[in-house]
């Protein structure tokens, strides 16, 4: 009677094993069968270049980020073939303003450094696989940046894959872990509100004057480079100067997966503010956060201060 029982327990495990293999192998055979118009829509991608001073210079510094978009469209009648554009924008921004500031090919001063590099693309999606193969036609690159980016002003073949809600590149031409991956635009206010408040609380020690627990508020590559006592010593002159801050208002946000210093995957945010001052000088504040351990962190923070109307030198 025992053994039979075990016999019964033994067949019935197998067949559930065998429950469980059959609808993997289902799974596994239509785990590719995305729904091709999930391909359609907004994608975005950004990097955060960086911020600081241009050839040494503390008076030429400069915050800069890189923007990629994917617009995909069905094309009528056939819903495995698509259409659409890929543009790769470079936007780079003087913080402190200085008419001799140059990069690297110019020979006169410009406020700002932009470009936008655009493409046509053609994909056709295989449902065995789940990805798109896209075709992009180079046709234009508009701003004073074109240069920089004449390395990119090509033609290019590559792989798009729907992952977890992202749409990916998976060119097959590099590593997997240097794949690409964008988000829908349409997520990216959404995005936005977590590295705000946080800036937000930062910002309130700041005008409180609280730079004990302001320090906290940096990331660990900050923190290796400012002390404590430097930071509040720089903090004490600016207030000194200019006054405490009356006004803030947002004035831009952007959300970034990647930074100019790695291919990994991470969280990053640039937040411009419009602030004014108790002495009637107006600027703006430059911060670049970075989600650390789970908690957004100032990782730069610069303030431009406009020059002041009254003073004729």
């Amino acid at each position: 009677m025992e053994q039979r029982l075990k016999e019964h327990v033994s067949v019935a495990e197998c067949l559930r094993w065998y429950l469980v293999i059959s609808l993997l192998l289902l799974g596994s055979g239509s785990a590719f069968a995305t729904d091709s118009s999930s391909f359609g829509g907004e994608w975005v991608s950004r990097t955060v270049e960086g911020a600081g001073a241009i050839n040494d210079n503390p008076q030429c510094a400069m915050i800069s980020w890189t923007d990629r978009k994917i617009k995909l469209e069905p094309i009528s009648g056939n819903p495995t073939r698509f259409r659409g554009e890929w543009d790769r924008g470079f936007t780079g921004l003087w913080m402190a303003v200085n008419e001799t500031c140059r990069v690297p090919g110019e020979t006169k001063f410009s406020d700002s450094h932009l470009a936008v590099v655009d493409w046509t693309l053609s994909g056709i999606y295989d449902p065995k696989t789940g990805k798109m193969r896209v075709v992009g036609k180079y046709t234009s690159c508009v701003g004073a940046s074109c240069p920089q980016l004449q390395s990119v002003q090509n033609d290019f073949t590559t792989d798009l894959m729907l992952v977890g809600g992202d749409l990916v590149d998976v060119d097959p031409s590099e590593k997997p872990e240097d794949h690409r991956h964008f988000i829908l635009a349409s997520s990216e206010a959404q995005l936005s509100e977590a590295p705000i408040r946080a800036l937000g609380v930062s910002l309130g020690l700041v005008d409180s004057e609280n730079y004990d627990r302001l320090y906290d508020c940096f990331d660990t590559a900050f923190k290796r480079n400012v002390s404590k006592e430097d930071m509040k010593k720089g903090s004490k002159t600016f207030r000194a100067n200019f006054g405490p801050v009356l006004s803030r208002a947002p004035m831009y946000t952007i959300v970034a997966h990647y930074s100019g210093s790695s291919r990994s995957q991470g969280e990053y945010a640039i937040l411009i503010n419009n602030v004014y001052f108790k002495q009637n000088r107006g600027g703006l504040e430059y911060t670049i956060m970075t989600k650390e351990a789970g908690d957004w962190k100032i990782s730069f923070d610069y303030v431009r201060v406009y020059p002041n109307p009254t003073d004729t030198r």
